[in-house]
């Protein structure tokens, strides 16, 4: 399941690289944000997984990249344990076989959050620039 969607927003890549350079507590509030906005995600295609064992459902997970400005919600090969459980059925399951019609998950979750997501997360970012336009270095 490579195709990955990107909330909406521009310059992000600009802010994640001064926000590396910049103490851990100045951008905890986008870090949180970008969390709990994974969990929301996730807890929808849990949702509306097609469940039969239970199994798939179990399996959706996420991952906050290493400096928490970015999530990955789904299934990977690279999370063997909840791969093996069940999330290599889930490309089937999303998107159908030539007998099996498709029960999409992944992306209708992601479809129900995207704007509140884009907006939280927006606002969240200039809050913390905000506090950059004020911030005094320790030095």
């Amino acid at each position: 399941m490579s195709r990955r969607r990107r909330a909406g927003l521009s310059g992000v890549n600009n802010f994640r690289k001064l926000l590396r350079r910049l103490p851990d507590d100045v951008g905890a509030d986008v870090r949180t944000e970008i969390k709990e906005s994974a969990e929301l995600i996730e807890y929808d295609a849990k949702v509306l997984v097609h469940k039969d064992s239970g199994d798939l459902a179990a399996a959706i997970s996420h991952k906050l990249g290493r400096d928490g400005l970015s999530a990955q919600i789904g299934f990977s090969s690279k999370w063997k344990r909840l791969w093996r459980a069940a999330g290599w059925r889930a490309f089937f399951e999303e998107f159908g076989t030539v007998r099996q019609r498709a029960h999409p998950f992944l992306f209708p979750a992601w479809e129900r959050n995207r704007v509140g997501i884009t907006k939280r997360i927006a606002a969240s970012i200039n809050r913390t620039l905000g506090r950059l336009s004020n911030y005094r270095g320790g030095g």
